[in-house]
């Protein structure tokens, strides 16, 4: 009886354990041939639950090369594939520091849960490094960090020092590989690189670069500097000097047994326990000052899809793992690297392991890597490619920066001729043309020349000249960096400027019609509200255009300059963009049919020759500027340069059809006027005459073509005939009734 009591408490006491422990569940990938540090810490914790009775069980699970097909890489994406999906199954995660930018959407903010005592304790330059949009999203477990290995019998051997700087370790190394030639000892490698095609190879030539920084408290020097170019220089040299292009291209597996057979005088491989023969310092620098280590290495971050339950016990595994005495048993200890520096100044533990190689290195600090619209992967990849191409082949080191610099680089239109001469040039024309509208206007006032401008009111021409400026002026909205106010900026130019350009002559062909009627005489006598019919529709069409604005879209071009502009990609604005030719083309084709029952009138008989030619070079501007944009251009010069082009046609054309002819027949003016007056004259009746003759035997053809079909023809038919002939009747006419 006594049994089954005992034996219905061992189930009671499981059940209610069961039901208070949490469960948290950790993913992590490590490499084959690297020190697992997650399990051993991950097992301490648990031990450290138990015991303090916090009923939190953490189980890791592991993914490495032999258990998984996966590399870190994949590692990444089947991360962000589970991230997306808000999934659960995770609540702790080791990542890698390179995707900080890609997780941070999906992990918590440690600050808004760790003490700041806790998150100050770690070097800033780190926590920079995992801090993306003000929001911290991982703290470091383990910072990786390669090391320069020397060897220390070949260098006690010719008594020679650790290498600082770059030119240190040529130097050393090319002295010793001389020497030991002399006694044949033709096997040894002066310098490794691990300059191989893949992510060590990328590490490395980074790394190089990051050598070449001013101090240990610079950041990472541009592409384009000149930084960057020496330290390309001197990656050359190093290899040509005292390595070749295979061990420099050799992977992680020919470091091991370098690193093992003892036949390196220098080689880089990750900081770890090695054996006595080499001894490990930080990668060198351009000068004494500085090293190259990029900190890198693993962070663990807390799902922010979890429960409040979960988040709390991951909160407390988390802060365990990264607390200061974890960090120093577990990482300092066993020859790996925290993040907390400060552990490296105390010299009891110096006296166990070399913390030279922290401190010369620190403060930490990475990369901040511009991607433009390229993946993590797909960046690097191109950017490690572009470096080997120039390190293994003839490629000059100039041509090198730029395809680097072009990875990440956005061109644009600037007045700087440092990389064309187009932006200034055309900003020339732009001040040309503005000045030349500006100045013409003055013609206005001038009473001998009033006769030559009696097409339009004088306020109208003015109004006209001002809208063929402000189409002029989307021009500049294409300088500088685009912006999406920009891509707003040019439309609203675009569509104010044509309405204010092409309305004045529609209200000169409105009020004009052959035969006085009541819309033409309520346009001639308010005119002003006739102008501001048309606005109300541009307003609308730029003022919806602001509810789902545009979007700027980046051409890449391969190996070549990176340019944005705008697009619309949401139906709605789409619709809106079409509808702008839409509205355009109306009010042409409106004017269209004006001018075509208004050919004839000879008191506007050369002002409709040249609103016509403004009507087609309209409609031919607008095929262009809205078909431009469905094709890929794959140079930026080109494509401002087109849509510059464009902006400067539409805008002059509206200027010179309805106000600039004007001011060109008032300067080309000579003494045989009169006489080309005549001429012209006696041209255009004759012109009449043929016109008249060809519209008398069309007549006559229609007359006996009606007279033979006259049974077949119907009322609507009679309806069309007589709309035709009416309107042959007012193309016709010579004077307005």
């Amino acid at each position: 009886m006594d049994i089954s009591y005992l034996i219905v408490f061992i189930i009671v006491s499981l059940k209610i354990y069961t039901i208070n422990a949490v469960n948290i569940k950790a993913i992590a990938y490590t490499y084959a041939n690297k020190v697992n540090v997650y399990s051993p810490i991950v097992d301490e914790f648990n031990k450290y639950s138990e015991e303090n009775g916090l009923d939190i069980n953490l189980k890791l699970e592991m993914l490495t090369e032999e258990n998984s097909t996966s590399s870190v890489i994949d590692y990444s994406t089947f991360m962000d594939s589970l991230l997306k999906k808000k999934s659960i199954k995770y609540d702790l995660y080791f990542f890698n520091s390179a995707y900080t930018n890609v997780y941070s959407p999906h992990f918590i903010d440690l600050k808004e849960y760790l003490p700041k005592e806790h998150i100050d304790m770690f070097d800033s330059g780190i926590i920079d490094l995992y801090t993306y949009n003000d929001k911290l999203i991982g703290i470091p477990v383990n910072i990786d960090m390669t090391a320069l290995y020397s060897n220390q019998i070949l260098l006690s051997k010719y008594n020679k020092t650790v290498p600082r700087t770059w030119n240190e370790l040529i130097d050393t190394a090319k002295y010793i590989l001389e020497e030991e030639k002399k006694i044949n000892n033709t096997d040894l490698v002066g310098y490794n690189g691990l300059f191989e095609d893949g992510e060590d190879g990328t590490l490395s030539i980074f790394e190089f670069i990051h050598s070449f920084r001013d101090s240990n408290n610079s950041t990472h020097p541009e592409v384009n500097s000149k930084a960057t170019m020496e330290a390309l220089k001197m990656m050359k040299r190093v290899k040509n000097e005292i390595s070749s292009d295979s061990q420099f291209s050799s992977g992680v597996d020919n470091a091991f047994e370098l690193f093992y057979n003892g036949k390196a005088i220098f080689l880089k491989l990750y900081y770890m326990e090695h054996i006595p023969i080499y001894t490990s310092s930080a990668i060198p620098g351009w000068n004494d000052k500085v090293s190259g280590d990029i900190a890198g290495g693993t962070n663990i971050g807390i799902c922010s899809y979890i429960n409040e339950i979960q988040r709390n016990s991951s909160l407390i595994a988390l802060k365990f793992m990264t607390s200061k005495k974890i960090q120093t048993e577990y990482i300092a200890k066993r020859n790996l690297i925290s993040g907390i520096s400060s552990i490296y100044l105390d010299e009891d533990l110096c006296k166990q392991i070399n913390c030279d190689i922290v401190r010369y290195s620190t403060p930490f600090s990475g990369i901040p890597y511009t991607l433009t619209e390229y993946s993590t992967e797909k960046y690097l990849a191109k950017f490690r490619k572009y470096v080997l191409n120039y390190l293994y082949n003839e490629e000059d080191v100039s041509t090198t920066i730029k395809k680097l610099d072009d990875l990440s680089k956005i061109y644009y239109y600037t007045l700087s001729t440092k990389y064309c001469n187009s932006g200034l040039t055309m900003f020339c024309v732009f001040v040309l043309f503005t000045s030349i509208m500006i100045f013409s206007l003055i013609f206005l006032f001038i009473k001998k020349y009033e006769s030559h401008f009696q097409f339009l009111p004088k306020d109208f021409f003015i109004i006209s000249v001002i809208g063929s400026f402000i189409i002029m002026c989307s021009v500049l909205t294409l300088y500088g960096k685009p912006t999406i106010i920009k891509c707003h900026l040019t439309v609203a130019c675009l569509t104010f400027g044509f309405a204010l350009s092409v309305v004045p002559p529609l209200y000169k062909f409105s009020i004009n019609f052959p035969k006085k009627n009541k819309i033409s005489n309520w346009i001639e006598n308010h005119r002003y509200i006739f102008l501001s019919m048309f606005l109300p529709i541009y307003i609308l069409i730029n003022a919806l255009l602001t509810v789902e604005p545009f979007t700027l879209f980046t051409t890449v071009i391969n190996e070549g300059e990176n340019y944005q502009k705008c697009i619309g990609y949401t139906q709605f604005i789409m619709t809106l963009l079409m509808l702008i030719p839409v509205v355009d083309s109306i009010i042409l084709i409106i004017l269209s049919i004006l001018i075509f029952i208004e050919w004839s009138i000879k008191e506007t008989h050369s002002d409709t020759r040249w609103i016509f030619a403004l009507v087609l070079m309209d409609f031919l501007d607008l095929a262009i500027f809205f078909s431009i944009n469905y094709i890929e251009i794959k140079n930026y010069v080109a494509y401002y340069n087109i849509m510059i082009c464009i902006y400067f046609s539409l805008s002059m054309s509206n200027y010179i059809f309805v106000y600039g002819i004007r001011i060109l027949k008032l300067l080309i003016r000579n003494d045989n006027e009169k006489e080309f007056k005549s001429i012209m004259k006696e041209f255009q009746e004759n012109n009449e005459l043929f016109c008249m003759s060809t519209a008398k035997s069309d007549d006559d053809n229609t007359a006996t073509f009606n007279t033979h079909n006259n049974s077949n023809i119907n009322l609507k038919q009679d309806s069309n005939t007589n709309l035709n002939n009416k309107l042959l009747s007012y193309h016709y006419r010579e004077m307005i009734e």
